[in-house]
């Protein structure tokens, strides 16, 4: 019986050892760009959607490759021209070509261009996770030289208008929040753990990747047909849509600057440090403002929107003011944030012309 329990006990030992080895041998653990425990979430995703908007219905099957970009697998190097932003750039439940950066990539096609947008949108991420996915995601992508990125930022912002966010020394300060997307990474000590060992385990990632080739996960079904409500900002839905013209007619920007000047100042401060390290890498950024699905209609949009427009004019940077002249109709919308199909497509021909121009297309 003895004798058994050691040859098991041997066996057993020899096993664990012989996997210890592999994992030092092919896993990440001691690599330089090993992607520590940021978020597992956001890379190696397969999920098969049949969704419904304006009762018309679409079947697709959202993927993000193991560099953390939506869509296919793609060499680093490729990676010049990158859009930036929260779930109204993700837009998990668009198919890929109907979304603004597969819309913005047709027309570069049909003008014979033939450079690519890559869309980085994390759901969720304000500027504090466009900044930390500098040091997150970016440093973990061996050869990453991007020329453009496209940071396209609004209504995120109003998770941090109450209160000031920003640490002392923006370079190696952290920022108040609770939000895993913005972070970066998990929230507890053991999400992060876990996080951890899947990003760098060989035997887990092989195991990823058979499981995203060969088993699938269950089709998920939304209807989006009607409008829903689910954030409810500072009013109820509106099926007016209103202009920026309208709105300055309304709002007095300079009371609105001074009861929220610690909005103001946390917000343009992001901004500035979200340039410098863009610039940092080599890249240019562009800066596109946003509107809800009435417009401008809240006071946190029609602030955030004047704080990014009198930022980037005031500092010469390259800028799309999307929300002073655009038109969209409740179509157009799904809820307060997101685009329909027609919405995404109404932006990205609105955003087209002024992006050649910034490309020199």
């Amino acid at each position: 019986m003895i004798k058994s329990f050691k040859v098991i006990l041997i066996n057993f030992l020899i096993f664990f050892l012989t996997i210890v080895f592999l994992e030092i041998i092919f896993g990440d653990w001691f690599k330089k760009n090993n992607w520590g425990n940021s978020l597992r979430s956001e890379r190696l995703k397969k999920i098969t959607y049949n969704v419904k908007f304006n009762n018309q219905k679409y079947k697709h099957i959202y993927k993000k490759n193991s560099l953390g970009f939506r869509g296919k697998e793609v060499e680093p190097k490729k990676l010049k021209y990158l859009m930036m932003g929260g779930s109204t750039v993700n837009e998990r439940f668009t198919p890929e070509e109907l979304t603004i950066v597969g819309n913005l990539n047709r027309l570069l096609l049909e003008d014979k261009n033939k450079i690519e947008i890559f869309n980085g949108g994390v759901d969720g991420q304000s500027t504090i996770g466009l900044i930390n996915n500098f040091e997150k995601w970016f440093l973990n992508i061996e050869n990453f030289k991007p020329e453009f990125i496209i940071y396209y930022i609004g209504v995120n912002e109003r998770f941090y208008f109450d209160f000031d966010p920003n640490p002392k020394d923006l370079f190696n300060g952290e920022f108040e929040t609770i939000h895993a997307f913005d972070k970066m990474m998990k929230i507890s000590r053991i999400d992060q753990l876990n996080d951890f060992i899947k990003n760098n385990s060989f035997f887990l990632k092989k195991g990823k990747t058979i499981q995203l080739k060969y088993f699938p996960g269950k089709m998920r079904k939304e209807d989006y047909s009607k409008f829903k409500a689910t954030y409810d900002l500072e009013h109820g839905v509106s099926d007016n849509f209103y202009t920026q013209t309208n709105m300055d007619k309304i709002f007095k920007i300079d009371s609105l600057n001074h009861k929220n000047k610690i909005f103001v100042v946390s917000l343009k401060k992001r901004i500035e440090h979200l340039t410098l390290l863009t610039s940092k890498i080599g890249a240019q950024p562009i800066f596109i403002n946003q509107v809800l699905n009435d417009g401008q209609l809240s006071k946190k949009m029609y602030l955030t929107n004047y704080i990014i427009r009198e930022h980037c004019l005031e500092n010469n940077l390259k800028f799309i003011d999307l929300a002073k002249d655009i038109i969209l109709d409740k179509h157009d919308f799904y809820d307060e944030f997101h685009t329909t199909p027609s919405g995404s497509k109404k932006i990205a021909e609105y955003i087209y012309p002024h992006l050649k121009n910034y490309l020199e297309l």
